[in-house]
């Protein structure tokens, strides 16, 4: 957490984030509100088709175990779509979660890593480093990921004091 208080972003690299952020936003929304339209109109085929199952059986064309059966496979289906719409639906809040994450990293590198949960302390140091060495509970050495050490030497991060051992 010391060595991550001492980072900061640039306030270019932050709007670039943001930027490529709203980016895959935009994209990711249109692509999933495809999709949802997609299955609805399926959902739609569905519920035709489950009407006319009933009026066939109203007209008795169909016998009622045939209806009874093609019924229970429509409203498989239905339910199945709708599945997927809520399974899409999740999917894109989890990535408005993701992205809330990833800009608050950016803008509060060490506040966003000391509130995480430790499994996600966890990733967010995996961003900066390779490997972590402790010895006698103290870090003793560090290994940037590749990554990191790209933005550092871009100077894109910036950091207070000398932390970075090889």
């Amino acid at each position: 957490a010391n060595f991550i208080k001492k980072m900061e972003f640039k306030p270019e690299f932050i709007e670039l984030v943001r930027s490529k952020v709203r980016d895959i936003l935009k994209q990711n929304k249109g692509d999933i509100e495809g999709q949802i339209q997609a299955l609805e109109n399926r959902r739609k085929g569905f519920k035709n088709k489950l009407s006319r199952l009933i009026d066939m059986r109203a007209n008795g064309e169909l016998s009622r175990e045939t209806y009874m059966e093609s019924q229970e496979e429509v409203d498989t289906r239905i339910n199945d779509v709708d599945s997927q719409i809520l399974e899409l639906e999740t999917k894109a809040k989890l990535d408005y979660r993701l992205i809330d994450e990833v800009l608050s990293l950016t803008t509060n590198i060490h506040q966003t890593y000391m509130e995480a949960p430790d499994f996600l302390k966890r990733h967010y140091l995996r961003l900066f480093f390779e490997r972590i060495y402790v010895k006698d509970k103290k870090v003793w050495k560090t290994t940037e990921n590749p990554v990191f050490s790209v933005l550092r030497k871009q100077q894109q991060v910036l950091i207070r004091g000398n932390w970075l051992r090889d």
